[in-house]
């Protein structure tokens, strides 16, 4: 019988006292109504009250007998009219004073920025989100833009929860087949790397999220250990069926101290199957009541399919208090991850062929494309798999060109090492006018030879980014424990050359102190990417073959053009 295995991680965000919000008025007129909310028969206090209420309401504005309320994505600019033209609209903004402050173009006083935070959690199928917004004024009107931030992240969740507390449980699946059996010590390493922490049990809500079992479905088996935060602390592996031992105060947690009342046992709390296993599993088995357990209980952790549950954490808020659980990180296993990009150009039609291989004098691996090219566009062959270290061959044969007597053209590419590289020639020979290759890593996969992991959408739901080494650091040009401090580009900063950039980074996942560093483009190396890096590449070999003699000549002749695709522009 298969098994399976969750990890369970979580993070919480502490609420802040929400601002006021106010209604202001000014003298102003809607560009439009399209899809606007309208109601008829309410004065114009009920009218701005409506959108007061309304939870995504940004603006409200009365004409004749119609209420029209603008929900945040629905506001279009409002321009700018005079009393005598007797238009009034009234916009939902943060009043952090409590005054209303002094100055020409309400809510915008003095051409600042008026602000305003929505939480949303009407409909109870969707989970809640923070919409944070600015209304700024410009030329005779004002305007909005807005940030959304989902709870449960971007992308589609399995569930959520809300507790009394504000606080909000979300949950995702995901299932691996080639995952095996992961022990304690391996979970909280996989949970601290990404600056999470294991869960235990806080809300009765969520107990009940595992207890329908619905995530068994995704296995399609039905038994599974759930690993939870708790070990038993070494006191009390020796002693672990006192009273203390078996209540809270036995087992150390990286995370909220969960509540034992809500955990039912197969046995209870001093359960101590094998020695050296004391931490605390969840175990659902078929229909039987979900319990707790050890993993050496009633299941054998060998490999077998694991499903893990993920909460992707929204961008950092100070008014967000979610508690965040079921963390998927899945370490892979592979060394290396990346590809080849080869960029092809002609002012010709040709029927080229793209061949690569690994390894030099002795080909290896050998795989062969076909690159139909038409004049004056660049053809891009992307995603082709590479072995770092290794040394390859990338091989363009053109076909012909009748009307210059070429028979065929080929441009040969040797490279003795492969890692994160460019190659591409000043100059080339027709039929080409362009050529390049790209030595890339592949999303989540860092550093020169695409060998150091760190996961790039994680990163950003925490408000970090990766670093070319596989480190945090904050988002581009901010800095700062919180990363809201503006990193400037500057020599005291860190005096980057070659076209480094400096960039923020954490040493450890948990460390709150940042440092300045230089992120180096390809090609460039050293604590300012002041150095060269070893080039591992042969010069481009060029060859043409044809006739007659006469027209083949000429064309040889006049062929060296300069390489359109050297540099990339976007």
């Amino acid at each position: 019988m298969k098994l399976a295995l969750f990890l369970y991680c979580s993070i919480i965000f502490i609420e802040s006292v929400k601002a006021d919000l106010i209604m202001v008025e000014v003298y102003g007129q809607p560009t439009t109504t399209k899809k606007v909310y309208s109601s008829n028969g309410k004065s114009w206090n009920e009218c701005m009250a409506e959108c007061y209420y309304a939870q995504s309401c940004v603006a409200a504005w009365k004409n004749g007998s119609t209420c029209y309320t603008f929900d945040y994505w629905l506001m279009g600019p409002i321009t700018q009219t005079k009393e005598i033209n007797e238009s009034i609209v009234a916009f939902k903004v943060e009043n952090k004073g409590g005054e209303c402050p002094s100055g020409i173009n309400p809510p915008t006083f003095g051409n600042k920025n008026a602000t305003g935070s929505l939480y949303i959690d009407s409909d109870p199928k969707i989970a809640p989100v923070w919409v944070h917004y600015n209304i700024y004024y410009t030329k005779g009107s004002w305007k909005l833009n807005y940030k959304v931030d989902r709870i449960c992240g971007e992308y589609e969740y399995d569930g959520f929860v809300s507790h009394a507390d504000s606080t909000v449980t979300c949950s995702f699946v995901w299932y691996n087949e080639n995952t095996g059996g992961f022990t304690y010590s391996e979970m909280k390493e996989t949970c601290d790397e990404y600056s999470y922490g294991m869960a235990g049990f806080k809300y009765k809500e969520d107990v009940a999220m595992f207890e329908a079992k619905k995530y068994l479905v995704k296995i399609k088996d039905t038994r599974a250990y759930v690993r939870v935060d708790g070990i038993r602390t070494a006191a009390c592996q020796k002693t672990p069926k006192t009273a203390y031992c078996m209540s809270e105060k036995g087992f150390t947690f990286t995370g909220p101290t969960p509540d034992f009342s809500l955990y039912k046992w197969v046995t209870n709390s001093s359960v101590q199957h094998v020695k050296g296993e004391d931490c605390i599993v969840m175990i659902i088995d078929g229909k039987a009541e979900v319990k707790m357990d050890d993993p050496t209980g009633r299941m054998t952790p060998s490999p077998f399919p694991g499903l893990f549950f993920y909460i992707r954490t929204p961008t950092m808020s100070p008014k967000l208090h979610i508690s965040l659980l079921f963390l998927l990180l899945l370490i892979p296993n592979a060394q290396s991850s990346g590809y080849l990009e080869i960029r092809l150009k002609s002012p010709f039609l040709l029927n080229a062929t793209v061949t690569i291989t690994e390894d030099i004098y002795f080909p290896t691996n050998k795989r062969v494309f076909n690159v139909p090219l038409v004049p004056d566009h660049t053809r891009i062959l992307t995603n082709v798999p590479v072995k770092f270290h290794r040394p390859g061959t990338v091989l363009i044969n053109s076909g012909p060109v009748d009307k210059f007597g070429l028979h065929f053209a080929t441009i040969r590419s040797d490279r003795w090492n492969t890692k994160q590289m460019i190659i591409a020639p000043d100059e080339m020979k027709l039929p080409f006018t362009g050529f390049r290759i790209d030595v890339k890593c592949d999303r989540n996969w860092h550093g020169p030879y695409c060998d150091k992991f760190c996961n790039d959408n994680h990163a950003k739901i925490i408000n970090r980014r990766c670093t070319h080494n596989a480190t945090l650091g904050c988002p581009l040009m901010l800095s700062g424990p919180n990363c809201d401090v503006p990193l400037l580009q500057t020599e005291s900063t860190c005096p980057c050359v070659n076209h480094g950039y400096c960039v923020s980074e954490f040493l450890n996942p948990l460390d709150t102190v940042d440092r300045s560093i230089c992120e180096c483009g390809v090609g460039f190396e050293g604590e300012h990417c002041e150095e060269k890096e070893y080039d591992y590449a042969d010069a481009i070999q060029f060859g043409m073959h044809g006739g007659p003699e006469k027209v083949f000549t000429e064309f040889f002749e006049r062929s060296s053009v300069d390489n359109e695709l050297r540099y990339l522009y976007h």
